[in-house]
């Protein structure tokens, strides 16, 4: 729960931090939005009364922040499931799943599926942001942020993907790494394993990306 709250106090400090100066409808809403953010925090172990009041607080600050205030509903979860391919790359799918999850008024839809292939595994998550406020960058924290990093083994980036704002981070010493997309209000996360990373950004090139604008 504290790692959660510091997640979205985080979140909120950056929404503001993104204002410019004076007093806009904009700026007052993301001031508020970390404020309450602060009360939710605080109102850990005060009973679960003060916590609920908090966590509403916080809801109505997330809906304030996201803009004009407009109620988007995602795509159902058997659609998300519907585009995943069956195969990527050189791997077969051999799982897959969906679900519907619902916190403080927010919906998110998601479906996720499991690929494997002779030398190695890929995973592919596909998740309808158009719940959240804000989309893309309440989904993913470097949606807003410039990353490059390079340190012994691991290297870390956020770069434009066909268009696209994504995300990579691979590690050569474990062959592992992912890759993050966000297309349409969509979040499509790849994670590699026993993969290099030339191979992850070939299986990525097999997301159903233009399926998913079909979805809207």
């Amino acid at each position: 729960m504290n790692r959660f709250l510091a997640s979205l106090l985080l979140c909120a400090m950056s929404i503001t931090a993104l204002s410019g100066c004076g007093p806009t409808p904009e700026e007052q809403a993301a001031n508020d939005l970390r404020e309450a953010a602060e009360n939710m925090e605080d109102a850990v172990g005060e009973g679960a009364e003060g916590l609920a009041d908090a966590m509403g607080a916080f809801g109505d600050a997330m809906n304030r922040a996201g803009g004009d205030g407009e109620n988007y509903e995602p795509v159902e979860r058997q659609a998300l499931a519907g585009v995943i391919p069956e195969s990527m790359a050189d791997m077969e799918r051999t799982s897959i799943e969906s679900a519907r999850d619902g916190v403080m008024g927010m919906t998110v839809t998601h479906a996720e599926a499991e690929f494997n292939g002779e030398n190695g595994s890929f995973t592919l998550k596909v998740t309808d942001l158009a719940g959240l406020p804000m989309g893309g960058f309440m989904g993913a924290a470097w949606a807003m942020a410039d990353i490059d990093r390079e340190s012994g083994t691991e290297i870390e980036r956020t770069f434009m993907y066909n268009g696209n704002r994504a995300y990579e981070k691979y590690n050569s010493a474990s062959n592992s790494g992912e890759m993050s997309v966000i297309v349409d209000g969509f979040l499509l996360e790849g994670r590699g394993r026993n993969m290099s990373r030339e191979q992850i950004q070939e299986t990525m090139g097999d997301a159903p990306i233009r399926e998913l604008g079909g979805l809207r």
